[in-house]
């Protein structure tokens, strides 16, 4: 009998939540401990084990240093001399080195040594140890100006986007290039309308497939995010008086279930908030303030409950008010009921870490998978067939009928998909 042990993660079911709260968007935390100067971006790692360990990382341009601090605003850790990093992502479950990693990258903002750097979250810890920074290797019109990360939920393949000052979006495959280290390669460029609107915000909805980016002066654009997919924009939505400002910076995505939930932009030309919906043509929704924030950059948010400040989700913002800049965090169901109409509250659908299985794999692949074997049973060789719905660590072993191993055919990371693997039974007898 042959049994394939693959990391499939359990399935969390969804539950809508309606929470009144006190009006007004407030500041919960500051992430201001001395030392930052600018803190431009950031996104928010979930700890595995205890969500209440989660932090938040920063890109500080300014310093040229990311920051990792705890959902209390304490810096936890700190790395220097990395020359004045931008836009910061991460995204989780990356093969790497036959383990499947949480990865954190950003643009390095210059022309000559344009790169992407990469970091590793160490699982336990939080702490963050480099990946290194591989070269992109086409040529920028200006500026490395902006980053995100993207798992595609169509082909399971991972993605960095690059975009520069003129608007010119590149695309590259991440992937391990055999001895532990990520390599990258080129797949698409797209132009984010006029290069007279620099692009920095741009983030992928892992679910439905899509980039969206903001053209500073002109809105945000969106695309279909797959490498295969046309380079034309499918929907735009432009700068407009009251709904989306002029100076578009920080782009995310508040996940809810049955295609439900928001996009969220903010906009360094007025100290509001815009929300579209995720769903349809992303209609406008409402927009929000956050009581002693504004000239706000990048921004980031999360259903997920992280401890007994943030149960109901959270929301970060850069706050370029007040000096040194800080990052901001701030309840969600604040927000959610600030103003009308309320906003969902989801705490339940969307966990980055169990993301993007696919219903045969939600229904049918936990824990322990069965595979097929033809012929069999068999004297000399047979071929071992199977499929797996999302990359795995996958440990593939022959059994005698007594119980004891004869052989491990495979053990490493495979992608998802279908696999066939050739057995002899005579190389294995004495």
């Amino acid at each position: 009998m042959i049994r394939i042990l693959t990391q499939i993660t359990s399935i969390v079911l969804m539950v809508v939540l309606n929470i009144s709260t006190s009006f007004g968007s407030e500041i919960e935390v500051s992430c201001a401990a001395s030392g930052i100067g600018d803190q431009d971006d950031m996104c928010i790692w979930v700890h595995p084990d205890d969500p209440s360990l989660s932090t938040i990382i920063t890109s500080d341009k300014d310093k040229s240093t990311i920051f990792v601090n705890s959902l209390d605003g304490e810096i936890l850790y700190s790395y220097p001399g990395l020359d004045k990093p931008g836009n910061i992502d991460i995204i989780y479950n990356f093969p790497l080195a036959r383990e499947l990693i949480d990865i954190v990258g950003f643009n390095k903002r210059a022309v000559s040594d344009a790169s992407f750097v990469f970091y590793k979250v160490d699982k336990q810890t939080g702490e963050l140890s480099s990946l290194g920074a591989p070269l992109t290797t086409e040529t920028w019109s200006d500026e490395l100006y902006g980053f995100c990360l993207y798992k595609s939920p169509n082909n399971n393949e991972f993605y960095a986007f690059g975009c520069d000052y003129l608007s010119m979006i590149q695309q590259y495959r991440l992937f391990d290039d055999g001895s532990g280290n990520i390599a990258m390669e080129h797949k698409r460029t797209l132009q984010n309308g006029s290069s007279n609107g620099p692009t920095e915000g741009m983030v992928a909805d892992h679910e439905t497939g899509l980039l969206y980016a903001g053209n500073e002066a002109q809105g945000i654009y969106v695309y279909y995010a797959d490498e295969d997919s046309t380079t034309n924009h499918i929907r735009f939505l432009p700068v407009e008086d009251g709904i989306l400002a002029a100076d578009v910076e920080g782009l995310a995505i508040y996940y809810a279930a049955n295609g439900q939930g928001y996009l969220l932009a903010s906009s360094q030309g007025q100290n509001y908030f815009s929300v579209f919906e995720r769903d349809g043509d992303n209609a406008f929704v409402r927009k929000f303030t956050v009581a002693g924030v504004g000239d706000t950059d990048g921004i980031d948010v999360l259903n997920a409950p992280l401890n007994a400040t943030f149960s109901l989700g959270i929301f970060a913002c850069h706050n370029g008010d007040v000096s040194p800049h800080p990052v901001n965090l701030v309840k969600w169901e604040d927000i959610a009921d600030d103003n009308s109409p309320g906003l969902l509250i989801d705490t339940t659908y969307w966990n980055p870490r169990e993301a993007l299985l696919t219903e045969i794999s939600k229904n049918h692949y936990e824990g322990e998978i069965i595979c097929s074997v033809y012929p069999n049973p068999f004297k000399g060789q047979t071929k071992i067939s199977l499929e797996i719905p999302a990359t795995s660590v996958t440990k593939c072993v022959i059994y005698d009928v007594m119980g004891k191993m004869v052989d491990i055919i495979f053990d490493d990371v495979l992608p998802a998909g279908k696999h066939e693997f050739n057995w002899n039974i005579n190389d294995h007898l004495n």
